[in-house]
């Protein structure tokens, strides 16, 4: 709609927008708009667990009467669109920063693997600033992660759609919380992987104290606990035969590949191995 200067008792007005209702507040013209917390609809889903959602900047109605803005002149007018047009264009160069910021920030997400105790780890996941998503732990940061095994995904393209929302939330927190449904999106078909897996329970053909060879193909779990000798690491290995190897070592290692083990027993369905030796 094109702007539209009018005239009240003296004073100029410039209509911006598309006018359904007009008011006199003491001598002075408002106009009825929406409200731009709930866009129109009084209503705030985000918030329907609180008061059932209403929007309280408008009581629910969807709407405010807001004052236009007045000049005593038409050069007035004019200086006043000058000024707008230079405003709004500082304002999209501003926003397309914070929306670079916002995609920096969050285009890669560290989820807490699904096989992790996390009713065990939940006040731990709290206190470093994880955020539950209703399936999983996550935050935007590796940031004292390093004894818990993590999944690393991506929602670069997911965070689009959402821009214009995440930055005006300032909290990083908030914005975490805001992206719950794209991780739960993302996360489920890992899930459904992880749950899928049938590990092999036969046992029978290790003999303890024997050397054998494995293709380890995942790191299952990862787990660092403080000892009288250091740093402890427990690992739980998948390979590619899907049996489960436990192994104890005081390094923090990237284990893949083929590796020779002893070994040393068997106990819950696992292989406890020692000596484990990669195979170049």
């Amino acid at each position: 709609m094109k702007e539209k200067i009018f005239e009240y008792q003296g004073l100029y007005y410039i209509n911006e927008k598309e006018i359904n209702d007009l008011k006199v507040i003491n001598n002075k013209l408002y106009y009825k708009d929406y409200c731009d917390k709930c866009g129109g609809t009084g209503h705030i889903s985000y918030y329907d667990w609180y008061a059932n959602g209403v929007c309280f900047k408008c009581n629910g109605a969807g709407y405010k009467y807001r004052p236009f803005t007045t000049y005593k002149t038409l050069k007035g007018v004019e200086r006043a669109k000058q000024r707008k047009i230079q405003k709004q264009l500082k304002y999209e160069k501003e926003l397309e920063i914070k929306k670079q910021q916002v995609i920096e920030e969050l285009k890669t997400i560290y989820v807490v693997n699904p096989k992790e105790n996390t009713k065990q780890l939940k006040g731990y996941l709290k206190d470093i600033g994880c955020v539950w998503s209703g399936k999983v732990w996550y935050k935007n940061n590796t940031k004292e992660f390093e004894n818990i095994q993590i999944i690393k995904i991506d929602i670069t393209k997911e965070l689009e759609n959402l821009l214009y929302t995440l930055v005006d939330i300032n909290s990083t927190k908030g914005r975490l919380t805001y992206i719950s449904n794209i991780i739960n999106e993302k996360i489920q078909p890992i899930i459904n992987k992880l749950e899928s897996i049938k590990y092999n329970t036969n046992l029978y053909n290790y003999n303890i104290n024997e050397k054998y060879t494995f293709n380890i193909t995942e790191v299952l779990s990862k787990k660092c606990y403080q000892s009288m000798w250091g740093a402890c690491y427990y690992y739980i290995l998948l390979d590619d035969n899907n049996h489960k190897l436990k192994y104890k070592t005081g390094r923090n290692l990237d284990i893949s590949g083929k590796y020779t083990a002893t070994i040393k027993d068997k106990e819950d369905e696992l292989l406890i191995v020692t000596r484990l030796t990669q195979i170049k």
